[in-house]
Parts: structure tokens; C-alpha cells; sequence
């Protein structure tokens, strides 16, 4: 089998790892291994699963190890954040000319007028089908299929039904319409950056087995952290050779990691968010009111706390990670509705362990990572199976008198029911990964017409303590247009990162294409969006909601005049 459909088999398991770390040869060459370069720090690895469980030891486990999977973050704005008054306003009249916009989704609907210049010509100057094995394969890759702005083209003059990049379920083209739309005027819309660029990556969705190992359901949405990275870099390296700035736009995201940004994919944003020219957007997530966080400090009194659990009806299975900050040390305990329990589960430097209920017909796997290989902090992965539903309890010992403080999170909504939650959750420290990523632009979502937060969106602060979000911008019924180029609208935190990545472009149309910044880079970009926030008397800024206020463009260009 040669590496392209290796990549795409479910006979082969994806690994992200260290560029610097070779595992020992003799456990890991006869694998016979397709790998991709991603970084200077990272590479990604498909190795036949069928000999990799053959030989547990070799099995690489942790953060570096499988691919997390990703879902999308979904469920009259120009106005509220003041875009339109840049695009208007005569001194500056900004629409993204000389900017690429770049999306990782679910795919595009190329014939759509929005994505159409007036003449019938498409916008999209990239694309990367990871699905699609018929085309050729982009330069620096091994799957999928590249296509450029002439071929497009040519299959719309022909009138070509089936197009490559199709959108599977409309949220690729819903959020790239808001962001980079051309104007419509018989749907009276417009996007915030109409004149910019667009390339886009449709993803390939994630292995059955990868799900199963993650215990993500198989008709659900999800994508797995490998395919986003590389499709990161093709965004990348198409700005490169168009000589181009770039806006990425992340519309994904997942509780996976130990919400401080230091994922590989986080990484891997945070070194492209320090190039000049390079912008990530991303958004906070819809987690802040749906009970997927636990945050608790064990008592000295007891040196134990009782974690309750809810686990709905039909529950197939899911992942909880436990995340302690170091120098803390903690050992689980897991009692089950009957009262059945696993006693103390003694933490290792790196070990996993299966147990089997008498009573309730369900598996537990446990993971422990006494120092997880990039924050040094300890992690436990209680994986459970065919879970009975009722209240478990995780019971949670604090080892020693010094950090006692940990937290949990459930998988994101999507990949688990809605009638599984924390009976005692915590809405803070519920921004997605990758938003928590140093270098981000993260947005949280609000109602425009209520100028109140939106009652899912993600809040902060990182694990660590970092700032997030950045901005709020609306989320609610946002305008865009559909997959089948009718009016519709976006509800999620998706829409507040596009309405971001739009306002990014104007700002590096201003900065790089025009030069009155020339080395503008991702970080440039959050301190310019800081300072133009609109801020309300009623809050003390920044806060874990709104982090530093509203996105407000034309507030921004106040600030850099000095007002």
C-alpha cells in the first residue's frame, strides 16, 4: 500500500509527534511508516495499527501520540462591529484587496455567487480536497487533490455539476461567506472582507478506528488535528508563493489537551501566528454552558473530592480528562451507581490500565501521565465504555500539601450527549483548543441585538492563567449565505471567529498591503483589536466573558490615530 492510501486507510492509525524524537529503531522501523513534515518541532505518522498493537510497549502514547479529533463550532454584524463603516469610510474604504483569507472546514460551494467575482470568476485562488484522490496531489504532500484558480474556473464556464471541495453539511461555506462574501444585492448581503482572497482545505472527516479510540461517535462531525495541521501549512505555503498575507481562520475546536494552547496544533498555530504577514483566528468554543467542566481543590480536611457525574440514557461511551497542575499529584477513584468501584488507581510515569465492572457492563480504561511531555502537569484519560447510565462518582486524592487544584473536561458537544455532564460544572475555562494557543486571536460570540453574551460561548481564562478570549463578536443569527446560495444565518461562536478573520484582513490590508505596517503578525494584530474594544462601564476589563470588550474596526483605527 503506498503512503497516499495509507493515509486515508483505517488500517492505519494516525500519530503526531516530536520532529526531534526518534523512537528507538528497533520497535519502530519495521512499521514501515509514511510520515509528513509539519514543522520544525512536529511531523505527523501513519503506522499500520494491526503491528503497532502487536507490540503495546511501542504504542506511543500522550499528547504526542494520536491525533485529537476537532468538531465545528456551530449549532446584522457589520454594523455592531463597525466593519462596515471601515469599508465605507473614504479616507480608507478597506475590503480585503491583496489578503488571503484561508479556511480548514468542511468543504465549499465553489458555483456559489458569493464566492463569485461580478464577471462570473471564482475567488478562490486554492484548494485542498483531502477527499478527493482523482487530481493531483498538492506539492509538499501525499493526499488529496490541489486545485488552482484556472481550473476552477474553467469547470464553471462549463457548468459542471459536481465540483471538488463540496461542502458535506454547509458550515465551510456559511463561515467563509460572512468573512470573505462578495456582495449580493438581491440577498442584500455582504461580507467583511468582499475583495479578499480565499483559499480553502476541505478535510477529510477522522478514521473509524481513531473515533472509536477516542470514543467519538461514527456519525458525528469530527476531524482529526493532523489533517487541520497540514492543511494549516498548505494555507501557508500558497501565501508564500502568492506573496501574500494571510488570515487563517479556525472554525474547529475540541477539549482535548490541557486548555493552556500547548497541543501540537496549538503549537503549530503559535509559530505560524509569529511570521509577518501570518494572522490565526480562531473561536472560543461553545462550551460555557453545556457542563463539560469541573474545577474543584481537594480539602486538606478529607485529602479527597467527589466529582459527580451524570451519564445520560444510551450513552455509548466517552473520554474525561484530568488535568492537575504541577507540582500537585492526583490518584482517581471510580464508583459506579451500583456503588460498585476501582479502588485508588495508583499514578506512573506513564502506564494504562483496563478494568472491567461486575455490575454494570461497563470498561473503563485509565491513562496516567505523572508528567505530561509539554506542560510537565499531570494528566489522567478515564476512557469508558458502554457507561451504565445514573450518577458515577470520580473521587479525586490529592497526594502531598502543596497544589490541590485540578480540572476536568468532558469531550465537546457533539461527541458526547447532552444528558452527560458534571452535576457541579464550571462555565470558566471553557475556550476550545486551539484558541488557548499563545498568538491567537480568540473571539468569543454575543447577541448583537441584546449587546449580551451569548449563552454558550467559551470562557476563560486558560488552565495557566492566559487571557482568553481576546474580543467578543457577535454569534447569534448571524447573516450569511447557504450552501445553496439563499439567505440564512450562522448561530455559534464559528460566526464571531469569521466576522474576526474579516476584520483581521482589513487590518492587514492597512498594515502590509498598504505598508503603514509592514512586519504586522498576528500578536501586532491582538494589540491593535485591545486597544479599539468597545468596553462597557459595567465590567472591569479583561474578564473571562468579553476579554477585552467588543470587536469595534473603526474603534481600532481611533486608537492608532490617537483617540
Amino acid at each position: 500500500m503506498d503512503c497516499r492510501e495509507a493515509i486515508l486507510s483505517d488500517e492505519y492509525i494516525d500519530f503526531v509527534w516530536k520532529m526531534d524524537v526518534r523512537p528507538p529503531e528497533a520497535e519502530w522501523l519495521p512499521y514501515g511508516y509514511c510520515g509528513q513534515y509539519i514543522s520544525p518541532n512536529i511531523s505527523v505518522y501513519y503506522v499500520r495499527r494491526e503491528e503497532v498493537f502487536g507490540n503495546r510497549i511501542s504504542l506511543p502514547v500522550g499528547d504526542y501520540g494520536v491525533t485529537y479529533c476537532h468538531t465545528q463550532m456551530d449549532t446584522e454584524s457589520l454594523e455592531a462591529t463597525r466593519i462596515l463603516t471601515i469599508q465605507n469610510q473614504p479616507a480608507l474604504q478597506l475590503k480585503g484587496s491583496g489578503v488571503i483569507i484561508g479556511f480548514v472546514d468542511s468543504g465549499i460551494a465553489l458555483q456559489n455567487p458569493v464566492f463569485r467575482t461580478s464577471d462570473g470568476r471564482t475567488r478562490l485562488i486554492g484548494l485542498w480536497d483531502q477527499t478527493d484522490q482523482s487530481g493531483t496531489v498538492p506539492d509538499g504532500f501525499l493526499y488529496g487533490s490541489g486545485y488552482g484558480r484556472e481550473e476552477i474556473d474553467s469547470w464553471l464556464r462549463e457548468g459542471r455539476e459536481y465540483l471538488p471541495g463540496r461542502d458535506e453539511n454547509g458550515h465551510g461555506s456559511k463561515v467563509a461567506a460572512i468573512a470573505a462574501g462578495s456582495e449580493l444585492t438581491n440577498e442584500n448581503f455582504l461580507g467583511a472582507a468582499p475583495e479578499a482572497d480565499i483559499a480553502f482545505v476541505k478535510l477529510k472527516e477522522a478514521k473509524p478506528f481513531i473515533r472509536k479510540l477516542e470514543r467519538i461517535p461514527q456519525d458525528s462531525i469530527a476531524y482529526e488535528e493532523a489533517d487541520i495541521m497540514l492543511g494549516i501549512r498548505y494555507l501557508d505555503l500558497l501565501a508564500q508563493r502568492e506573496g501574500k498575507p494571510l488570515i487563517i481562520c479556525l472554525a474547529l475546536g475540541s477539549n482535548s489537551g490541557g486548555h493552556t494552547g500547548e497541543t501540537p496544533l496549538g503549537l503549530y498555530l503559535t509559530y505560524i501566528s509569529r511570521k509577518s504577514g501570518r494572522a490565526v483566528v480562531a473561536a472560543a468554543g461553545n462550551e460555557g454552558n453545556r457542563g463539560h467542566h469541573f474545577y474543584g481543590t481537594v480539602p486538606s480536611e478529607t485529602g479527597y473530592m467527589d466529582v459527580e457525574l451524570r451519564v445520560g440514557p444510551g450513552e455509548t461511551g466517552f473520554q474525561v480528562n484530568l488535568w492537575g497542575n504541577a507540582p500537585g499529584l492526583f490518584v482517581t477513584e471510580v464508583i459506579a451507581p451500583s456503588g460498585e468501584r476501582i479502588s485508588r488507581i495508583t499514578p506512573q510515569v506513564l502506564s494504562r490500565e483496563r478494568y472491567d465492572f461486575v455490575f454494570e457492563n461497563t470498561m473503563l480504561d485509565v491513562q496516567y501521565e505523572l508528567s505530561e511531555v509539554i506542560s510537565g502537569d499531570e494528566r489522567i484519560l478515564l476512557a469508558f465504555q458502554n457507561p451504565t447510565a445514573g450518577i458515577w462518582t470520580i473521587r479525586i486524592y490529592s497526594v502531598g500539601n502543596l497544589e490541590k487544584g485540578f480540572h476536568m473536561w468532558l469531550p465537546v458537544t457533539g461527541f458526547i450527549s447532552s444528558e452527560t455532564y458534571f452535576i457541579r460544572s464550571d462555565p470558566d475555562t471553557t475556550v476550545t483548543e486551539p484558541a488557548n494557543a499563545e498568538g491567537v486571536l480568540t473571539f468569543a460570540g454575543y447577541d448583537a441585538r441584546t449587546n449580551s453574551i451569548w449563552y454558550d460561548s467559551g470562557r476563560g481564562y486558560t488552565r495557566t492563567g492566559k487571557v482568553v478570549p481576546d474580543v467578543a463578536a457577535p454569534a447569534m443569527e448571524v447573516s450569511t449565505i447557504d450552501m445553496r446560495g439563499r439567505n440564512s444565518t450562522l448561530t455559534g461562536t464559528s460566526a464571531a471567529a469569521a466576522l474576526g478573520a474579516g476584520a483581521c484582513a482589513l487590518l492587514l490590508e492597512w498594515g502590509i498591503v498598504q505598508q503603514n505596517a509592514p512586519a504586522m503578525d498576528s500578536v501586532t494584530i491582538q494589540r491593535y483589536l485591545i486597544r479599539g474594544a468597545s468596553r462597557s462601564e459595567n465590567y472591569t476589563y479583561p474578564n473571562k466573558t468579553w476579554g477585552y470588550g467588543l470587536l469595534d474596526l473603526y474603534g481600532v483605527f481611533q486608537a492608532i490615530r490617537g483617540i
